[in-house]
């Protein structure tokens, strides 16, 4: 069995796909939890490992595999769909990391409040200090 693969070049059409979602090399950069030169080398590459290309797929929301492999298409109506050990390693790392930022982000909301209720103890006691005329924040 034969699969027919077209000459690309990966890197362009990724590179292609930020274009037209509007997404600039940094923040993709980002997104790969890479540096932006890492990222400006693996655009000027013709070919990339699977793997990569796949975790560039899943991030961007795009199947490059169906753009460099046609015959895939055909295929995949006809198989079902089954996920590999890599791929539920991977979502369990994505879930895994997404946990973790919901856990920074409520630290760093009770860090917020902490902080806003400094700052109206300071504002009360400022008041309290200051004469009638001159109280903080009194039109």
């Amino acid at each position: 069995m034969a699969i027919n693969i077209g000459l690309v070049h990966v890197g362009q059409a990724i590179e292609e796909v930020l274009r037209l979602k509007q997404i600039t090399q940094a923040q993709f950069a980002e997104m790969l939890n890479k540096t932006q030169p890492t990222v400006n080398a693996l655009l000027k590459k013709s070919s990339i490992d699977t793997e990569r290309l796949k975790v560039i797929s899943l991030v961007l929301d795009y199947n490059f595999f169906e753009d460099f492999c046609p015959d895939l298409k055909e295929k995949k109506e006809k198989q079902p769909e089954i996920k590999s050990e890599s791929e539920n390693a991977f979502i369990k790392e994505l879930l895994a990391q997404l946990a973790h930022l919901r856990q920074e982000n409520e630290k760093k909301t009770e860090e917020i409040k902490k902080l806003h209720t400094i700052i109206d103890t300071f504002t009360s006691l400022r008041n309290e200090e200051a004469p009638d005329s001159k109280k903080i924040g009194s039109a």
